[in-house]
C-alpha cells in the first residue's frame, strides 16, 4: 500500500508527517510506522470544530504509544479571510518551521486517489492554472519537498486498512458540509462515481498530465537566471503565457499561489504585451514584477534610500557602491578638488537635474536615454559636490568641466552599465 521506494527515501532519513487524526493521515502514519520509519508528527489544532480537541487526542497518543516526537501548532489567531486558504498557509508555515528545524529531508502528506480526482475535476471546472493539472506525488513547497505516497489508494481502502489495524481516527465533520464549493465537488461528484468512471477520470488524468507537463517545459525554456525576455515571451501562446507567469510567480511569491488566478494571469499578460517599456506590477507587500525594455524579473517592492557624507578622498566599500583610486571604465570615475568636499553619494532624487553645456537635462530622461531599468535607478549612485551640484553619475554622467582632468576617485556599482562620455 505504502510506495516509498520512488522516492528513495531511507529508514534512517529525517522526515516529518502532516497527520490530521482522519483516516487517511492515520493509515500514513501507521503504514511508515510498520515500515520502520520515526516521523516526526505535525499536528495543528484550528480550534473550528467541537471536535478539535477529539482529533489532537487520538495523534498525540498514538506518538506517545509508538514514542514518536509529536508538534503541535495550537492556533490561537483570530481567521482572516477565507478560511480555507488561512488555514492552509498557517500550517504550511508551521510545517516549514518544524522542517528546518529537525532538517528534515521530506514532508509527507496524505492525499489519497480521491483527493487526486476532486483537485483535477475541481481545477477543470475553474480553468485554473498550475503546474500540475491534479497532485504531483513529489514537489517542491515553501523549500520544502513534498511527498504524497498514497495518491493511488481511494479514501475507502484507507479506512478499511485503519479499521483492520484498530488505529483510532476522526471525521472532520465540517467535510460533510456543502458550504464549502470543494466539498460540493466531493459530496456530489467524486464519492459518487462507479469504479468505471473513477478508472475513465484517472486515465484522462494521466494522458493530460503528460501533456500538460510537455507544454509546461516548453513554456519555462525561457525562464532563465529568474529572468524572463519579453520578445520571447510574447511569442509564446496564451496558455503558455499563463503557465510561464504562475510557475514565475509563485516561484518568487510562494505565499500567494492561491491567488494567483487564471483572470489575474490573463490581466498580468496584457499588461506585459503592451508597448510600455518599463513597468511595475505590485504581487504583494514585498514583490513586484518589472518588466524593463526587453527584461522580466520579479523584485523586491520597496527600496531604502541611502546618502553618505564623503569628507576625504579614501578607498572604501558601501553597500550600493564603492570608492576607489583606480577603476575599469573611464567613466566610472571624476575629478574631485579640495573645493568639492564634503561630497555626498545618495540615491536619485525625482527633481534631480543635470548641467549640460548646452542647458539642464533630468536624471530621469538621462536614465531612460540608457535605457536604465526602472528598478535599478532607484539604488545608483549620485554624486554631489559641497554646491549641491551633481557632477558624476557612475558610468553615465560627468560634470562637463572634468572630462579632461585626470580621474582621482572611481565610484563602482555593483553592476556598472555602459555610458557615453
Amino acid at each position: 500500500m505504502l510506495k516509498l521506494d520512488e522516492f528513495n527515501l531511507k529508514k534512517e532519513d529525517k522526515i516529518i508527517c502532516a497527520v490530521s487524526g482522519g483516516p487517511d493521515s492515520m493509515a500514513l502514519l501507521d503504514l511508515l510506522v510498520q515500515a520502520h520509519f520515526k516521523p516526526v508528527v505535525c499536528h495543528v489544532n484550528y480550534h473550528k470544530r467541537a471536535s478539535s480537541k477529539r482529533d489532537e487526542l487520538i495523534v498525540s497518543d498514538y506518538c506517545n504509544k509508538h514514542s514518536l516526537v509529536f508538534e503541535l501548532l495550537d492556533v490561537k489567531e483570530k481567521q482572516r479571510g477565507n478560511f480555507q486558504n488561512w488555514a492552509r498557509e498557517l500550517r504550511y508555515h508551521f510545517f516549514k518551521e518544524i522542517y528546518d528545524k529537525v532538517q528534515a529531508q521530506a514532508l509527507l502528506v496524505a492525499h489519497q486517489e480521491d483527493d487526486l480526482i476532486e483537485t483535477y475535476l475541481f481545477k477543470k471546472a475553474r480553468k485554473s492554472v498550475g503546474d500540475y493539472l491534479g497532485l504531483a506525488s513529489k514537489e517542491e513547497i515553501f523549500g520544502m519537498t513534498i511527498i504524497r505516497p498514497l495518491l493511488e489508494q481511494p479514501k475507502k481502502a484507507l479506512i478499511e486498512y485503519c479499521v483492520s489495524r484498530g488505529i483510532q481516527f476522526g471525521e472532520d465533520e465540517s467535510n460533510f458540509q456543502k458550504n464549502y464549493t470543494r466539498n460540493r465537488f466531493r459530496l456530489e461528484i467524486v464519492e459518487k462515481l462507479s469504479e468505471q468512471e473513477r478508472a475513465f477520470i484517472l486515465r484522462n488524468i494521466e494522458l493530460e498530465e503528460k501533456a500538460w507537463q510537455k507544454k509546461r517545459a516548453e513554456a519555462l525554456e525561457i525562464l532563465i537566471d529568474n529572468k524572463i525576455s519579453v520578445t520571447a515571451f510574447l511569442k509564446k501562446d496564451e496558455e503558455q503565457k499563463h503557465l510561464l507567469l504562475y510557475h514565475f510567480i509563485v516561484r518568487n511569491c510562494p505565499d500567494i499561489a492561491r491567488s494567483v488566478s487564471t483572470k489575474r494571469l490573463k490581466d498580468l499578460s496584457k499588461q506585459l504585451s503592451s508597448d510600455k517599456q518599463n513597468i511595475v506590477i505590485k504581487l504583494n507587500n514585498e514583490k513586484c514584477l518589472v518588466k524593463s525594455y526587453d527584461i522580466l524579473e520579479i523584485k523586491a517592492r520597496k527600496v531604502e534610500g541611502f546618502s553618505y557624507q564623503i569628507s576625504k578622498l579614501v578607498e572604501t566599500d558601501y553597500p550600493q557602491f564603492s570608492l576607489r583610486f583606480n577603476g575599469p571604465k573611464k567613466l566610472d570615475g571624476i575629478h574631485v578638488f579640495e573645493s568639492d568636499f564634503p561630497l555626498t553619494i545618495r540615491s536619485p532624487k525625482a527633481d534631480d537635474y543635470l548641467i549640460l553645456k548646452s542647458g539642464h537635462k533630468s536624471l530621469r530622461r538621462l536614465f531612460i536615454d540608457k535605457k536604465i531599468p526602472v528598478m535599478e535607478r532607484k539604488n545608483w549612485p549620485v554624486v554631489v559636490n559641497s554646491k549641491k551640484e551633481i557632477i558624476h553619475i557612475p558610468g553615465l554622467y560627468r560634470f562637463s568641466e572634468r572630462k579632461t582632468l585626470q580621474n582621482n576617485l572611481y565610484v563602482l556599482k555593483c553592476t556598472s552599465q555602459k555610458g557615453e562620455d
